[in-house]
């Protein structure tokens, strides 16, 4: 067989197993990397702006970890008892709200318990998302959870490069600007993922998926991955 057929046979069934829903989880998990990775390039303008220090502010970055893995470990269960869609729904607006506070908060406690609000707003997406992901695809999961977690990745990748490009360009409103376009991104794909009816939960339940792998188990391993790259980002912002 021509591999080219075999890349074109591939990318042909991808495309027909693609759902509105998927684009849906993917745009969430985008979303979710650019704001894990939003606060490192503000470090400074947000101690200015709490009147703290750079070692103080880098103490969001634990309690953003600890609400992440708390959102994590919350919302399995809850996936199991209530619309899935929207329990993401929530999550991804209370993640926007979080991101939309960071500006126009003053103080380190507060800012740190609306930058908490988002790490579990966070958890809860990353571990939701997983599930939903393979109770929408079952055996078929494979390529589109690789999709996925490609675009958390390249969220948490340009989010950083993006956020510093426009505090570069205005140091007395970059702040604002990038934050709130990220939250106003996150609001409205939450207000989608309220209005879309979600995947059921397949014959046998989320006990395993096509590799015999523990759904849950494969959702929280990425919450751990998450969170401890996180604190790692945390310890280089203060050394620096």
């Amino acid at each position: 067989m021509d591999p080219a057929d075999g890349a074109e046979g591939l990318l042909s069934r991808y495309v027909r197993g693609l759902k509105p829903l998927s684009l849906v989880y993917f745009a969430a998990f985008f979303l979710v990397g650019c704001a894990l990775a939003s606060i490192g390039p503000t470090m400074i303008l947000l101690a200015e702006s709490t009147g703290s220090t750079p070692s103080q502010v880098a103490l969001l970055f634990p309690a953003r970890s600890c609400a992440y893995l708390a959102g994590a470990a919350i919302g399995g269960p809850m996936f199991d008892r209530l619309p899935g869609n929207a329990i993401l729904g929530v999550s991804m607006l209370l993640c926007g709200l979080g991101m939309l506070l960071v500006p126009v908060v003053h103080n380190l406690v507060l800012l740190a318990l609306a930058v908490s609000t988002s790490g579990l707003a966070m958890g809860v997406l990353d571990t939701g998302g997983n599930v939903l992901l393979m109770r929408l695809h079952g055996a078929e999961v494979s390529p589109y959870m690789q999709t996925m977690h490609f675009l958390f990745g390249l969220g948490a990748f340009t989010s950083p490069l993006v956020v510093a490009a426009c505090v570069h360009a205005s140091r007395s409103h970059g702040l604002s600007w990038s934050f709130w376009a990220l939250g106003g991104l996150c609001v409205p794909c939450g207000g989608v993922l309220l209005r879309m009816t979600s995947p059921r939960l397949r014959e046998g339940g989320d006990r395993g998926s096509a590799r015999g792998v523990p759904l849950a188990e494969t959702a929280d391993h990425g919450a751990c991955e998450a969170a401890e790259a996180e604190s790692e980002e945390g310890k280089q912002e203060v050394e620096e």
